[in-house]
Order: C-alpha cells, then sequence, then structure tokens
C-alpha cells in the first residue's frame, strides 16, 4: 500500500537527489514535488495535462496576479524529469470513480508502488511473467542508470538549468517564445556547440533586449536557427515581421526602429 509522505497533501516532498540535481530547473524540481503529492494516494499520479496545467496555476489572493505555464513547458518539464531518472511513465490501468471498471491512462511513478509482486514460478527465461503486465503495453524496463549507459533516454539535457532559467526570467510565460529559444538551443547542441553558461545565454539575451520588440526577436531566433548561426544578428528590412515592417522609416541609407 503506497504511503502518504505529503501529510494530506500539505507538503511538497522533493527528495535530495532532484533538489540536489544541477542539471535540473527549479521549475521542475516544483512540479516533481507537485505530482509526489498527486501520487500519494495510489503511488502513482494519473493526472493528465490539463489537469496538471489547473493544478499548477497559483493566483496570489492580495495581488491577484496568476503564475502558469503552458503545455508545452509542462512537457519539457516532463521529458527533463524522465530523461534525468527521476520520473517513470507507462500507459495502465487507474481507478474509476463510482465503482467503474478500471481505464487506460499516462501513470507517472516517482518510486512508490501499490504492493509487491506476488512470487510466480515458471516463466520464460529473462522474460518477465505476463501477469505483470499492462495488457496492450509493450513490456519494457526503465533504463539502468550508470556511467557507462548510453541509452537515449538518459542523454544530457541541451544546456544547463542555469541557462534555461536566465531565459524563462526574460520571456515569462511565453509558449512561441520558449519554443523559438529551445529550436536555438537544440540546433546549438545539435551543432556540438551547446550554450553552457548563464552568462552566455544573457549576451544572446542582450542582443534580443535591444531590439525591444517580441514578433522581431522571435524571427531573429528563428533565422539564427535555420542558418546555424552560434548567435542572433538583426534582421534585414525586408525580413522584418509586419507589425515592425510599418514603423520602419529609411533616411540616408540609415535604417530607424
Amino acid at each position: 500500500m503506497a504511503i502518504d509522505i505529503t501529510q494530506g497533501g500539505m507538503y511538497l516532498v522533493i527528495p535530495i537527489s532532484v533538489a540536489g540535481d544541477c542539471q535540473l530547473r527549479e521549475r521542475s524540481k516544483l512540479v516533481y514535488g507537485r505530482i509526489v503529492q498527486l501520487a500519494a494516494a495510489t503511488g502513482y499520479c494519473y493526472a493528465s495535462n490539463q489537469a496538471l496545467l489547473e493544478i499548477l496555476t497559483f493566483e496570489d489572493p492580495k495581488t491577484g496576479v496568476r503564475s502558469v505555464i503552458s503545455e508545452r513547458t509542462l512537457q519539457s518539464i516532463l521529458a527533463e524529469l524522465r530523461d534525468r531518472g527521476h520520473i517513470f511513465m507507462d500507459n495502465g490501468p487507474v481507478p474509476c470513480s463510482g465503482g467503474d471498471d478500471p481505464v487506460i491512462r499516462r501513470r507517472i511513478f516517482v518510486g512508490q508502488k501499490l504492493a509487491d509482486s506476488p512470487h510466480v514460478s515458471g516463466g520464460e527465461k529473462n522474460c518477465t511473467p505476463a501477469i505483470f503486465c499492462t495488457h496492450g503495453v509493450k513490456k519494457i524496463s526503465p533504463p539502468i542508470k550508470c556511467k557507462n549507459n548510453t541509452s537515449k533516454n538518459n542523454k544530457p539535457p541541451i544546456s544547463p538549468a542555469e541557462v534555461f532559467q536566465a531565459i524563462d526570467e526574460y520571456i515569462g510565460g511565453d509558449p512561441e517564445y520558449r519554443a523559438a529559444f529551445d529550436g536555438f538551443l537544440e540546433n546549438r547542441a545539435a551543432m556540438k556547440k551547446p550554450v553552457r553558461t548563464a552568462r552566455a545565454v544573457n549576451a544572446i539575451i542582450n542582443k534580443l533586449r535591444r531590439v525591444n520588440h517580441r514578433e522581431t526577436e522571435i524571427a531573429m531566433l528563428d533565422k539564427a536557427t535555420v542558418n546555424n548561426w552560434l548567435t542572433v544578428y538583426p534582421l534585414k528590412a525586408d525580413e522584418l515581421p509586419e507589425s515592425t515592417a510599418s514603423k520602419v522609416q529609411e533616411n540616408e541609407g540609415v535604417t530607424y526602429f
């Protein structure tokens, strides 16, 4: 039987292994704590992405300011926690209200379990007995964490957590802007030239900040990604988004914004 270590949801439980993971974003660690809360009753969390987004939305009762994350950001956080080995996800039967038959949904495990598996003799050598497996789910084992493990699920993140934290501080919860930045970072990593420090990404952010126009900044990131550039550069007049191009004035060969 699963043990509720959150004391009825009063506390976020974040293990040392998660809290001390320097390659995790701080937001990812807090989301992990919320998943532990939801997993307390059954040993796993089976909330949908939409339900998780609602749970992770907070509003300050005094100021009315809301803290929200996008579904793209949530998916990125879940992938990050999975790739770092802190959660394991599969599809399996989950409880249904009203005493109805269980339904098949995504399950997020954080190291807890419902009960020990019963002892069964026989079975094929090196093969998990069928009664231990969820119907319709491919029988696979989670990757074993070791120094020589090169499994795809254990690949390192494209950039350290401090890089993503600097980006989040600049763009806030803008999913379109974040997607453009993620694409740029992924392309840098694919070229084996990843952005490794907050100072490096802040140099790029400062170039974008001088433009001070959201659509143009996104277009600069997209162009840098397409051209395999290591940083961003100003756009030409004919490359500017329509909302910006209408404000451009030409005077003696100098372009003003």
